[in-house]
């Protein structure tokens, strides 16, 4: 449970982020938090109990959780393709996306309603997504759950496939940190889902005592991380842009030059002016691009009297971070 509270809580942050977003246009990562957020609290046995209750109808917890799984991950689906594939292709892929997502929502419902009607009491109403309330061996309850499995997983896999063919291109850390930490999401979800078939394939052989329990505790805990995972991605990227005023991404880059300014400097100490602006008083300071300026200038006098032998390949690429950082901004001199 509380898995599932911090993740709505993310993913409810992650909402109030892309508000401005979805006002000039339509933001498709609003509508995969708030779809989310609402399925991970409806997820929640208590929760799920008392929306039961409340409608009169048993499983409607059941039901409008996965719908909202489905449309939530149909969403991230089409986020992360219109963020990292070409524009030449993104189209079609789109298009076979939301033909999936409908198809899938299409038959999830179908097959909950043809299993409501011939069993209205299957269902248990006590919890949230399908494959976790059917207590009995039920057909329907498996069938409908094999298909909300099968979508998310699919789904996963599709983002977790355009993560690792597009991420290692991307220029902007913070989208390569974003949609790795959605790519490690969908690995996540990906296990949830297996597990929660596992399971529902379990209880459908009459065979629960083989794991159940402890598997359903299992596709808890992924599920919910996962879900964790993926709102921490997609928020990153306009958490950062809110938060570039106070210059975390300079104080970052400050922190990774932290050691090779020290050593650098330690065998060409007559590069730096003053000793006390170093990087580490620049991590705390109100000014930390300026420091980072001044950090990067004595880094390439020290390679320059080297003659090109001090850096390793890491450390030379962190330079050139720092440097392709200060581009983007205008300095002011530290000191």
């Amino acid at each position: 449970m509380t898995v599932h509270v911090v993740a709505a809580a993310a993913l409810g942050l992650l909402a109030l982020l892309r508000l401005p977003a979805l006002v000039r246009r339509g933001d498709c990562v609003f509508f995969v938090a708030v779809f989310a957020a609402v399925a991970s609290v409806l997820d929640v046995a208590p929760i799920a109990t008392a929306v039961d209750a409340a409608v009169g109808v048993r499983g409607m917890a059941a039901l409008l959780g996965g719908l909202l799984m489905i449309a939530a991950f149909g969403a991230i689906r089409l986020s992360v393709l219109r963020a990292v594939v070409p524009e030449a292709d993104v189209q079609d892929e789109v298009q076979r996306a939301i033909l999936l997502t409908w198809v899938a929502a299409a038959m999830y419902l179908g097959s909950f309603l043809c299993m409501w009607l011939v069993a209205p009491g299957s269902p248990g109403a006590g919890e949230a997504l399908l494959t976790r309330v059917a207590k009995e061996s039920d057909v329907g309850a498996f069938v409908c759950g094999t298909v909300l499995n099968g979508f998310l997983a699919l789904a996963s896999l599709s983002v977790l496939r355009a993560c690792l063919r597009h991420v290692p291109d991307m220029a902007s850390t913070a989208f390569r940190m974003g949609f790795a930490c959605v790519g490690a999401g969908s690995v996540l979800r990906i296990g949830s889902q297996a597990v929660q078939e596992a399971r529902a394939v379990l209880i459908m052989l009459g065979r629960p005592e083989l794991g159940a329990v402890p598997l359903d505790s299992l596709s808890l805990v992924l599920g919910g991380t996962s879900m964790l995972m993926m709102a921490l991605g997609l928020t990153l990227p306009a958490l950062l842009r809110h938060l570039a005023p106070l210059g975390v991404r300079h104080r970052l880059q400050l922190l990774r030059l932290v050691r090779v300014w020290r050593r650098t400097t330690a065998v060409y100490p007559e590069v730096v002016v003053h000793r006390s602006l170093t990087p580490a008083h620049g991590v705390f300071s109100g000014e930390p691009r300026a420091y980072l300026h001044r950090a990067v200038v004595e880094l390439i006098d020290c390679e320059v009297l080297s003659g090109g032998r001090l850096f390793t390949d890491r450390e030379r690429g962190a330079l050139c971070q720092a440097e392709s950082m200060l581009y983007a901004s205008p300095v002011r001199v530290a000191g």
